[in-house]
């Protein structure tokens, strides 16, 4: 009879401790104006999805700032507003690659987006049936719905000095930043602009744009399918230096807090220089070659390295190879406003003579202070 009571005993407390146990377990946060992300920690996060690509996720949180997660760190997705995301349709990308129609294989579906564990909902704002998938069928996503004004967002940067008294001196620089992002391809534009003034002489005056537009092939792989550098810069002797060609990319590594893609390519390259040695042509045309790697790192939640690099081959007469280095450390105060130090570094192997005693280094050097503010 005792044992028969401990038994009872026993399986009555197991019970009480099983319902308690279930009283503690943290509930999921209903779907609101907000999206709110699950990671495997159990976390839950509230924000604002921005855009995924290569499997990295922009995130942005009101009290954490500019998020980067990895995709496969998220267990649950509840999207409080529409999402327009791009999905493998399961055919063939190799009829794609033959017939050079980037995203040939693909679909893009717009809906509040669900996400539970290896399946994923898609859900139409309005009417309509709900689309399920399979989560590596998702190649990228954009927030918003399908309109012009989502797919855009800006940064523009600008630094200063100006010293008065024994030495009268005015820097300006200022860098433009566009950049057009949708589930299935992205444009970008960047304008660098240096003016830099000594007691009434000129020191520096140099205009750089580049600009590039992405098809996404696959998750790994993207056409560039026209890549444009324009370079003004009298004390180089360039007065326009226009490079256009295309490129296949790869992105290399996309895991965590860094994302790191590159291309490379043929090209053509116009020169104009300012002045030449007698008998030298000021106008230079040829082919060249094109090598563009980026990359992104997060080091904290609010601080950032960003590289873009770019390396291209021509022949001697034409200034020989060479190399564009930008490197940021990008620092968020605000939600819309970033600390920028850059380092600036420019290479070119065989600069063209002017004619005069004054020649074009080949290394020319620029760390900039600025901030940026984001749109």
């Amino acid at each position: 009879m005792k044992f028969h009571y401990s038994c009872v005993l026993l399986i009555f407390f197991l019970k009480l401790s099983t319902a308690g146990h279930a009283a503690w377990a943290p509930l999921a946060p209903e779907s609101d104006e907000f999206d709110w992300i699950q990671l495997k920690s159990g976390e839950w996060l509230k924000g604002e999805i921005r855009t995924m690509y290569q499997d990295d996720m922009d995130f942005k949180s009101d009290v954490l700032g500019e998020l980067s997660l990895d995709f496969d760190d998220i267990i649950v997705i509840r999207s409080g507003r529409p999402q327009m995301v791009n999905i493998s349709t399961g055919k063939k990308q190799a009829e794609s690659y033959r017939k050079f129609i980037p995203g040939g294989g693909e679909e893009v579906v717009t809906g509040y987006l669900r996400l539970e564990g290896n399946e994923v909902k898609v859900i139409p704002e309005e009417g309509g049936s709900e689309r399920t998938f399979s989560r590596s069928d998702v190649i990228s996503l954009t927030a918003g719905e399908p309109k012009e004004f989502n797919y855009w967002d800006a940064k523009i940067t600008l630094g200063t000095n100006i010293r008065k008294g024994n030495v009268d001196q005015g820097d300006l620089l200022t860098r433009t930043t566009v950049r057009r992002r949708t589930p299935r391809s992205q444009y970008y534009f960047q304008y660098v602009g240096n003016f830099s003034q000594t007691e009434d002489i000129q020191t520096a005056n140099n205009h750089r744009l580049t600009s590039y537009h992405d098809f996404f092939i696959s998750k790994d792989f993207f056409w560039r399918t026209a890549n444009l550098d324009f370079l003004k810069d009298p004390f180089r002797n360039i007065n326009n230096r226009t490079t256009l060609g295309t490129s296949f990319g790869y992105h290399i590594f996309k895991k965590g807090r860094l994302i790191w893609d590159v291309s490379g390519g043929p090209g053509y390259q116009y020169i104009e220089y300012d002045t030449v040695e007698p008998g030298e042509d000021e106008i230079r045309r040829h082919l060249t070659g094109i090598l563009l790697t980026n990359y992104k790192y997060e080091l904290t939640s609010r601080l950032d390295i960003v590289g873009n690099y770019s390396f291209l081959y021509a022949a001697e007469d034409a200034g020989g190879y060479n190399f564009h280095s930008d490197t940021t450390l990008e620092t968020e105060l605000l939600s819309w406003m970033d600390l920028d130090i850059s380092f600036i570094w420019d290479f070119q192997s065989d600069p063209v003579s002017e004619g005069t005693d004054s020649e074009p280094h080949k290394n020319d050097y620029q760390l900039i202070t600025s901030l940026g503010i984001e749109f």
